[in-house]
């Protein structure tokens, strides 16, 4: 019998998605257990709620499977996929606006206004739609918190945010305004690493978000979202490393825990320096070869090109140096290396599930 604590509507968010055709990761399913609230819900499947009753009776049997931030595991055998779910109270849903087709075309145009989706034609802005949510965000609202993954690109449609970060009294400040067409949590979705600053609503905020795993592939399948994002990343690393800039005519030493390699890979790229990056961790050394910002090699451990790389792109620790030299290497990796950053991280979630 249910817990007559358990409040009378729940909202399941969907955390994780794998092999599932159904739900997108920051979706949302709202019940009336055993009955499912159409109206508030991303999307019904039948097997989904099939696969849920297990979880459903944990959740009824103890009052601990109900304290937020619980992360539970759901197996659809029938169409074997795999999610990873939360239970929130629905009272502290914020609203999400549901995309039909009228909807879709809707924000096709207004998608089309965007400068990151200016070159698209609307058949592209279709597809990418489908796979999108649009959220409400009130007025101080978390969009993203310092430290977190990035689950999903945020573009702003409507409304103003506020980025805040630490200052050298520990206090958090107000670093930088955006607006609408603005990106928000780009540098994690794209590296991999965590924010590294939280972004709050600054009046009511309508978000357009679209899920890691969908936005890696519009990245790859549309040259001039890869473009716009490698212009928008250079522009930020030259803004915040202007130091790290001046220095590498002349060489850079430093350690990776202060300044992420992708990160550091990036300043070079985008910078059109050529030397050798050389690597340590914990006794392992590695090297990337650039000339005028591209890659065009990698050797660890007996190994060189791209399968060299994703080895090295997994190191979080350690020290670099960049020894500003010719470079005379025939190029083994052909491949640009904001692809490679992105299957680097597509293979670190691969292995970390």
């Amino acid at each position: 019998m249910p817990d007559s604590s358990l409040p009378e509507l729940l909202r399941i968010v969907i955390v994780e998605a794998e092999s599932c055709d159904c739900y997108l990761p920051g979706e949302q399913v709202v019940v009336r257990w055993p009955e499912v609230v159409k109206s508030t819900s991303d999307k019904v499947c039948a097997r989904f709620m099939a696969a849920l009753q297990p979880v459903m009776e944990e959740v009824l049997r103890s009052s601990t499977g109900r304290i937020p931030g619980n992360v539970y595991s759901v197996r659809c055998r029938a169409a074997d996929c795999r999610l990873k779910i939360r239970f929130e109270d629905a009272d502290t849903i914020g609203k999400t606006e549901r995309l039909e087709s009228r909807e879709v075309e809707e924000l096709v145009i207004e998608m089309s206004e965007l400068p990151i989706f200016a070159r698209l034609e609307s058949d592209a802005l279709a597809q990418i739609a489908n796979n999108c949510m649009v959220k409400i965000f009130e007025p101080g609202e978390e969009i993203i918190k310092r430290g977190e993954k990035g689950q999903s690109l945020s573009i702003i449609l409507d409304g103003a945010a506020t980025v805040m970060g630490k200052q050298e009294d520990d206090a958090d400040h107000a670093i930088a305004f955006l607006g609408k067409g603005d990106s928000i949590g780009e540098m994690s979705v794209l590296t991999g690493e965590p924010t590294s600053a939280t972004v709050l609503a600054g009046d009511e905020c309508r978000i357009l978000e679209i899920p890691q795993r969908n936005f890696t592939g519009v990245v790859m399948k549309y040259p001039s979202v890869s473009l716009y994002f490698t212009r928008l990343l250079a522009e930020r690393l030259r803004a915040s490393n202007k130091q790290i800039l001046a220095l590498l005519d002349g060489g850079v030493t430093g350690k990776l825990t202060t300044l992420g390699l992708s990160e550091l890979i990036q300043i070079i790229k985008m910078n059109v320096r050529s030397g050798v990056l050389r690597l340590t961790s914990g006794g392992k050394r590695a090297m990337l070869y650039f000339r005028e910002g591209r890659l065009l090699d990698a050797r660890y451990s007996q190994k060189n090109g791209e399968e060299a790389f994703f080895q090295i792109a997994t190191w979080q620790q350690g020290d670099f140096q960049f020894d500003n030299v010719p470079v005379q290497c025939e190029p083994v990796i052909t491949t640009d290396v904001m692809a490679l950053l992105l299957e680097a991280m597509r293979r670190s979630d691969e292995s970390a599930r």
